[in-house]
């Protein structure tokens, strides 16, 4: 039988407990190490600053309920789209990174437009326009 959404949300919030050993209302790296053993794989150091880098949105050291809940959302492939605070941060963060991006990929325009055009200090060169017309010098009336 499939779960629905609130009854999800509700075993998520029950593993979670189960998994906060201390009673701190939020996971530190040893209970969330100890949490994904029981779910079938333990992580290194490195994986789990991986997730906390993802998951712990306030950089507060520990994972909270709603983080958490997220965090397994996420890892079985179930899109999140509400307007809680993790929603919220992780589409800031995915703005962020966006802009970062384009600033990235202007810099390395200019870099390549200095480097291709040495000469005018990183401005293409003009070239003339053989379709436009210029101006032509008043010419004398002819003598017949």
């Amino acid at each position: 039988m499939q779960s629905t959404r609130p009854q999800l949300s509700e075993r998520i919030r029950q593993s979670f407990d189960n998994f906060d050993t201390d009673k701190s209302e939020t996971l530190d790296r040893n209970e969330l190490r100890e949490a994904m053993a029981e779910m079938g794989h333990r992580p290194d150091d490195a994986e789990l600053e991986t997730l906390f880098a993802e998951w712990d949105l306030d950089n507060n050291g520990t994972i909270e309920p709603d983080e958490f809940e997220h965090m397994v959302l996420d890892s079985l492939e179930i899109v999140q789209k509400c307007k809680c605070r993790v929603c919220a941060a992780k589409k800031a963060k995915l703005l962020e990174d966006e802009m970062k991006e384009a600033a990235a990929m202007e810099q390395l325009e200019i870099s390549r437009t200095k480097s291709a055009h040495p000469a005018t200090g990183g401005q293409k060169p003009k070239v003339a326009n053989l379709n436009q017309r210029t101006p032509s010098a008043p010419t004398a009336p002819s003598k017949k």
